[in-house]
């Protein structure tokens, strides 16, 4: 799922311009009233409660046709998706994904409450290849092959406060489980930001806590940096982020956390410079 691109000596320039380096966002948008339809390559448009990864990716791109309405008390997002295969991992049929949330916006006092559930299911996958060369964490038989089918139940509760301590917070829960497969199908999010680096001289915190079993989502498009990528770990992980002038930032990542049965340590720190244009 990541836009990055690494060059290797023993490969011939010429084929990451064929293969690689490729167009991140081709769509048609057409909105009409409170909704839209987007066909094409694009950004996943669900909404992820505190930007949790737990389930999608922020880099993943999505290709198909997807629809979207919102207005002041819900959000609606359903689409049909292929997924993409990339280069030297084409030999495998087609995996389809169909998706499904809905999301109820309440006020309770001075907060904003954020309510979710969808359905996310993916047609094709066992019995067949992985799409990106690996499983990242999903059950894979001896021939690199998906043992199990993966239909996606999640929900989520968010609550969104604009003053707390004279700074915006807001904490949520995330949980999923994949009704397709009868092990190891379960995973949650929990975590709490404070702060909003939205202009310069603002800065934000989070910290939180998950756990995703082997099965739990469809891993090639979870989060790509919380314990090397997919799924099978748990632990706890801290962001940071500050924002120096307009569209530039600097972000900070720690995490601490188990992999797998073995419970083997997994810890990262990554620092990014991120410009916006």
């Amino acid at each position: 799922t990541s836009g990055n691109v690494t060059f290797r000596d023993d490969d011939n320039i010429q084929n990451y311009f064929i293969e690689t380096i490729k167009i991140d966002v081709a769509d048609i948008k057409y909105s009409f009233g409170n909704s839209w339809i987007r066909a094409g390559k694009s950004k996943l448009k669900v909404y992820k409660p505190i930007k949790t990864q737990i389930t999608w990716d922020n880099d993943l791109r999505v290709e198909g046709i997807n629809y979207g309405y919102e207005d002041s008390t819900s959000m609606i997002t359903l689409g049909a998706n292929r997924v993409h295969r990339e280069r030297g991992n084409k030999d495998g049929s087609n995996i389809n994904m169909f998706i499904a949330q809905y999301v109820q916006k309440l006020k309770v006092d001075d907060a904003k409450v954020n309510l979710g559930a969808a359905y996310y299911y993916y047609d094709g996958v066992k019995g067949n290849t992985t799409p990106y060369g690996k499983g990242n964490g999903n059950t894979l038989d001896g021939s690199n092959r998906y043992t199990e089918d993966y239909g996606i139940a999640e929900a989520f509760a968010e609550v969104k406060y604009k003053d707390f301590m004279g700074m915006p917070f807001k904490t949520a829960l995330t949980v999923v489980y994949n009704t397709q497969a009868s092990k190891d199908n379960f995973g949650y999010d929990i975590g709490a930001q404070l702060g909003s680096a939205k202009k310069a001289g603002q800065w934000q915190a989070a910290a939180g806590y998950r756990d995703v079993e082997k099965d739990a989502v469809f891993a090639a498009h979870s989060d790509s940096d919380f314990s090397g990528g997919g799924t099978d770990s748990k632990g706890y992980f801290l962001k940071a982020k500050y924002s120096f002038a307009k569209n530039v930032y600097v972000a900070g990542w720690w995490q601490w956390s188990k992999l797998g049965d073995t419970n083997i340590d997994y810890h990262r720190s990554q620092l990014d410079l991120i410009l916006k244009f």
